[in-house]
């Protein structure tokens, strides 16, 4: 699933323009056929610039994808 999350977006761009290749957020999820019943979840970790704010904004994004997964790994 591939999605974005304006507010958190926006600040991460304005921290840092090339904090956009973290757009779109991507979680997964998904089933072996050879490992029925295990199920996989996860996202892809975003990436930040060198400056502190930067890390900062890109930290919220982090922070929502792992929220999300949490969330969704409740049985």
């Amino acid at each position: 699933m591939q999605f974005c999350a304006a507010k958190i977006t926006h600040d991460a761009i304005s921290a840092n323009p090339q904090n956009i290749v973290n757009c779109p957020y991507v979680v997964y999820v998904y089933e072996l056929t050879d490992k029925p019943g295990l199920i996989h979840v996860g996202y892809r970790v975003p990436v930040s610039g060198p400056s502190k704010i930067s890390r900062k904004a890109v930290s919220a994004i982090d922070t929502l994808l792992g929220d999300i997964i949490t969330e969704a790994a409740k049985p």
